[in-house]
């Protein structure tokens, strides 16, 4: 395909959107920001322009969809809404633009038959049923000879139209439809794969890394930084069963060199020597502020001096008061995020020198 810049938007985990367009800018060239948007506590959302192959954008980290924008304007919330929306699919070029991409990427032989996907968050006038029918009869007139999918085939494409408060947000899917296998794994994952990708992101990734997630669980962080690049040695642990741990230890082996070494242990008491790690991600338990006090004044030991701790937690201002109380650690800057069904916040802590 051509370098035609095209407009995009790719949808995560909310608050990750933040921590996505940072990986956008830092992997790929001729990217430019355009928006954030929120599907309230489903989807943080960010608008990007791109020059380049559309097939970049479904090896990224840090989300879970992407898609051709197709249209995106800003509503009055008004019994209005719904003509506006009619006319401006059929009229705007950027359908027209989004729908001719799709189809030069994915070279179907014939008109594709689609399935649309509506969603709506906030308070209107109407309803999800007649704002449904008011896209879908714009689409049926713009598209043709494309089809609607019916009910027991398997779409070629999918159209998602999501109106988001006061803004109205439709594009074209590129990256793939999940299937029953992996939404499956998701449901049993015990983080989700975009946020743990996030971490290990945010943990400035480099070759000399000695890299230890002490509360690995599943080993989500840790796969996630060995798909970032080369590190010196990777380091996992949890107190949770060896069955769990030994599962972690196998996925992780199936494709990368060198092996993690994944250990039971507490974290309050890691067998670890002091200052022999320089690199900390993982999801900080917190149910009694002594026991979290306990865990960090534990890392600041095994961290050197100038290390960096990218640490997930739900009971963020219990957290906060604690890392006040190892003054090794100093809090850098955080990002609020959905944690299953609870706002988190992900701090970024520098091991200062004692």
């Amino acid at each position: 395909m051509g370098r035609e810049r095209l407009t995009y938007f790719a949808q995560t985990v909310p608050g990750v959107e933040e921590i996505a367009w940072l990986e956008l800018r830092a992997r790929l060239p001729n990217v430019k920001f355009e928006r954030y948007l929120y599907a309230a506590d489903t989807h943080g959302i960010v608008s990007f322009t791109f020059e380049g192959d559309p097939a970049t954008l479904t090896d990224l980290w840090t989300v879970e969809d992407v898609f051709w924008q197709a249209l995106m304007r800003k509503l009055e919330r008004t019994r209005r809404d719904l003509v506006d929306i009619g006319r401006w699919l059929q009229a705007e070029e950027s359908v027209g633009r989004a729908a001719h991409a799709l189809m030069r990427y994915r070279k179907f032989a014939r008109p594709p038959v689609y399935r649309l996907r509506v969603r709506q968050f906030g308070q209107h006038v109407y309803d999800k049923r007649q704002l449904e029918s008011a896209v879908s009869r714009a689409l049926k007139k713009r598209l043709f000879p494309w089809l609607p999918c019916p009910p027991d085939q398997k779409p070629d494409v999918e159209i998602q139209a999501d109106l988001l408060g006061s803004w109205f947000l439709c594009g074209f899917r590129l990256t793939p439809v999940p299937d029953r296998n992996k939404k499956r794994a998701l449901r049993q994952a015990d983080i989700r794969p975009s946020l743990a990708a996030a971490m290990a992101f945010l943990s400035q990734p480099t070759p000399d890394d000695v890299f230890l997630d002490p509360f690995c669980g599943q080993g989500y962080v840790l796969r996630w930084r060995q798909q970032m690049g080369r590190f010196y040695r990777l380091l996992g642990g949890d107190n949770v069963s060896t069955a769990v741990l030994q599962r972690s230890q196998r996925a992780l082996r199936r494709r990368f060199n060198p092996l993690p070494s994944i250990c039971q242990w507490q974290a309050n008491q890691l067998p670890l020597a002091t200052a022999s790690v320089n690199v900390v991600a993982g999801r900080l338990p917190s149910k009694t502020a002594v026991a979290c006090t306990a865990s960090l004044s534990e890392l600041a030991r095994v961290v050197m001096p100038g290390g960096r701790l990218v640490l997930l937690c739900r009971d963020y201002e219990l957290v906060k008061e604690c890392i006040r109380q190892v003054p090794e650690l100093q809090i850098q800057t955080g990002y609020s995020v959905k944690d299953g069904n609870k706002w988190g916040r992900i701090y970024i802590l520098h091991r200062q020198s004692s």
